[in-house]
């Protein structure tokens, strides 16, 4: 899964907008890399984007709307 590091909090955060290949850093990043899900909880992270990813996993036949 691909995942930012934001220069203005230093949290990882799922990527704003699509992700080529060849993309690279934007002036929001400082760093963009490819992590295994088995390495999401050691990252800091916003609850947020956290439970958005949990979702994501659970592979939900329908939208979360809490």
């Amino acid at each position: 899964m691909p995942l930012q590091q934001r220069r203005d909090s230093g949290l990882w955060a799922l990527p704003g907008g699509g992700i080529e290949r060849a993309d690279s850093l934007s002036d929001e990043s400082t760093a963009l890399r490819w992590v295994a899900p088995g390495e999401i909880a050691e990252l800091p992270m916003h609850r947020a984007q956290r439970l958005r990813l949990r979702h994501a996993f659970e592979e939900r036949a329908e939208p979360y709307l809490g």
